[in-house]
């Protein structure tokens, strides 16, 4: 398997919360390509979390393929000296046209989760953790960049705001269960 280049680029800490974030060397265009060949969405309840959420068709996808392997192996490399790490097996597309939005949401059961920006213009919507969502002062707000991969905890609540820019903001999320090996 072919594996994608990426730099480790720290942690943007804020509080009590840390985050892995990572810039990988993804050809970019084609996986836009790939993702808008096939749009499906994963729900059509507009009430539905996942009303936001695309399939990703990976045998016709390629490129998108050997990147959702790449952020498996950047994971399974950060974590499996501690913990067994389980894809949830499921990984999906955000195809957010101008004015869109995502609602505040968990990924729980799962611990671990990952979003991949595919394209994200300025004023695209940040993605924004809210670690206590009654209190406004107590989020961290991320700007999104091209080709840039975080990792959080999936029990933390988070949103991505409005995309306020003339553009489609793209990006891939996934889920991933860690159990601590036993000693």
């Amino acid at each position: 398997m072919k594996r994608i280049d990426y730099d480790y680029l720290g942690d943007v800490q804020r509080f009590v919360l840390s985050t892995p974030v990572y810039k990988l060397k993804v050809d970019n265009e084609t996986i836009i390509k790939e993702l808008n060949s096939s749009v499906v969405r994963l729900s059509d309840n507009p009430l539905d979390s996942h009303f936001e959420d695309f399939k990703i068709d990976f045998q016709t996808s390629p490129k998108t393929k050997e990147l959702c392997d790449t952020i498996d192996n950047i994971i399974i490399d950060k974590f499996s000296s501690t913990m067994n790490v389980q894809t949830a097996g499921n990984k999906w597309a955000h195809i957010q046209q101008p004015l869109e939005s995502c609602n505040p949401h968990t990924h729980k059961p799962c611990q671990l989760s990952f979003v991949y920006y595919v394209k994200a213009s300025k004023n695209s919507g940040d993605f924004v953790f809210l670690m206590d969502p009654t209190d406004d002062t107590m989020s961290i707000s991320i700007p999104p960049e091209d080709g840039i991969l975080m990792l959080f905890p999936s029990w933390i609540k988070h949103k991505v705001n409005k995309n306020l820019s003339k553009d489609l903001r793209i990006s891939i999320s996934g889920n991933y269960t860690l159990n601590e090996k036993s000693r």
